[in-house]
């Protein structure tokens, strides 16, 4: 019996550490503020033609249709796109539109597409899925991994640091 209770509390324990540790890492953008310019990038809309960026605060997430995290996110995203009071550019490093549409059917004004190799040297991205938070042509935060962009906690997070820093 007491030798069941110490496995419960160190499974408890265990728990507790891993959603302190989850907490802080995917949820808190505390801990990844930056402050760099962001380089030079063209983004192109379904019809592969280049975009413009945002003018004011906007959200950059890079994605792919080959990753699988990336695929589990992206219809929470596309709907915090929908309902978000700022721009979200959801930028697929796929080389063509074909394997987007094929993935998310009717393209999201959300979506865009850019040159994988641009994202990887210009943003410093290795593994994906990852976001920014852009203010003033500035990467103010940087998030890695994947997100549930359901949860308020994290559409609050990330919609306050574009209007703290902007």
């Amino acid at each position: 019996m007491r030798a069941l209770r110490i496995v419960a509390l160190l499974v408890a324990a265990q728990l507790a550490l891993w959603l302190g540790w989850r907490a802080l890492t995917v949820d808190d953008p505390s801990g990844w503020h930056l402050d760099r310019p962001l380089p030079t990038l063209t983004l192109y809309g379904p019809d592969d033609t280049p975009t413009p960026l945002p003018e004011g605060p906007f959200v950059l997430h890079i994605w792919a249709t080959w990753c699988p995290p990336c695929r589990e996110e992206l219809p929470g995203l596309l709907d915090f796109a929908a309902e978000a009071p700022i721009p979200v550019l959801a930028v697929a490093t796929d080389p063509d539109w074909q394997a987007i549409r094929r993935f998310v059917g009717a393209p999201s004004p959300a979506l865009r597409r850019a040159d994988a190799q641009v994202i990887t040297d210009g943003l410093d991205v290795s593994d994906l899925p990852v976001t920014f938070v852009v203010v003033g042509g500035r990467a103010v935060l940087r998030f890695d991994g994947a997100r549930d962009w359901r949860d308020r906690a994290v559409r609050r997070a990330v919609i306050a640091a574009a209007r703290r820093d902007g």
